[in-house]
């Protein structure tokens, strides 16, 4: 606040050059403050949300905190593990039951502790973050039993952060060159449908070929949270048609006609679950750039190929570090 201070007293006794310097500086100032302090909010969320598995861990009969646990999610909300079908869970209680049975697992094996290995948050918007973490679990003599990978997108509505997503997998790296280069081949298949129907002038069809094919790499149901954090859940094929027509109507009515990535990441989390975060531009048939937009996308391996399960749009010119470094 200090430095807010003093930086708008400069503003009034500088010159016109010496305003518009200092004004910049200012708002980044208060922008990079509202970013800390979104980023220590969800931190003190996590830390809150592990103490709740930690009060049943040590005490079973405290069954309000797996309650307190499931509400820590926004429902429905899908929860991703290695070799278990893909699942979108509706309910508190289907939560509490799912719960419950992964830490009694842990609690037979003699786990008395649970503890963060790495925490990293990466701000999306001001409203989205990535999470990636490593959990430890203990035995109460200081053994390590094990430890898990688990992911989450978490964002925030009505003034509280939630969980949309978690991902849990093996926190060793998955280098499977074969099956990465599939989950790339999806990423811009995807893009592929979008310059399909953008080339096309009969997208008003909902019988247009491209348009029916924008539904192939999206999964039914999936989850989509907007760039101001709106949650809109995908379930049927025709709100996916209706969702891409509106985008493609969008930036073609300010004169685009292709989109190219500028930038695709991707990191596998196992053989069935990816996440890859771009950054594409938006172009006019001259090539000239209209602007760019950042989207992230999660993967699951299906019999039909890579599915997208989850998306979010969010900070131009924004993509997630996906390898941060792991604790081993």
């Amino acid at each position: 606040m200090k430095t807010i201070i003093f930086l708008v007293t400069m503003i009034v006794s500088a010159p016109y050059c010496m305003v518009y310097e200092v004004e910049k500086v200012v708002k980044k100032v208060k922008k990079d403050s509202t970013t800390f302090i979104r980023k220590l909010e969800v931190v003190n969320f996590f830390d809150d949300y592990l103490q709740y598995f930690n009060d049943y861990v040590t005490d079973t009969s405290n069954t309000s905190s797996l309650k307190t646990i499931a509400e820590s999610y926004h429902l429905p909300t899908f929860q991703m593990t290695p070799g278990v079908p893909l699942k979108l869970v509706s309910s508190i209680e289907d939560l509490v039951k799912g719960v419950r049975g992964f830490l009694n697992q842990f609690i037979v094996e003699g786990v008395s502790s649970i503890k963060w290995e790495k925490l990293d948050i990466q701000m999306l918007t001001e409203k989205m973050a990535y999470v990636y973490t490593i959990v430890g679990h203990y035995k109460d003599n200081g053994d390590v039993f094990n430890k898990v990978g688990a992911d989450y997108f978490v964002f925030k509505t009505d003034g509280v952060w939630k969980i949309a997503t978690l991902i849990l997998y093996s926190p060793e790296p998955y280098n499977n060159l074969k099956i990465k280069n599939e989950v790339y081949e999806a990423v811009f298949l995807n893009l592929k449908n979008y310059n399909d129907i953008l080339s096309n002038d009969d997208i008003d069809s909902d019988y247009n070929p491209q348009v029916i094919s924008a539904t192939g790499k999206i999964n039914v149901p999936a989850i989509n949270i907007s760039q101001a954090g709106d949650f809109v859940l995908f379930e049927s094929k025709q709100q996916i048609i209706a969702d891409r027509k509106s985008f493609i109507f969008s930036i073609k009515s300010k004169g685009a006609t292709y989109i190219n990535y500028d930038t695709v990441q991707i990191k596998m989390l196992s053989e069935s679950t990816a996440i890859s975060s771009n950054i594409a531009s938006i172009n006019t048939k001259d090539g000239v750039p209209l602007f760019k937009i950042s989207v992230t996308y999660l993967f699951n391996r299906t019999a039909d190929g890579w599915k997208i399960v989850f998306r979010t749009f969010h900070k131009p010119e924004t993509i997630l570090n996906l390898n941060p470094e792991k604790t081993s």
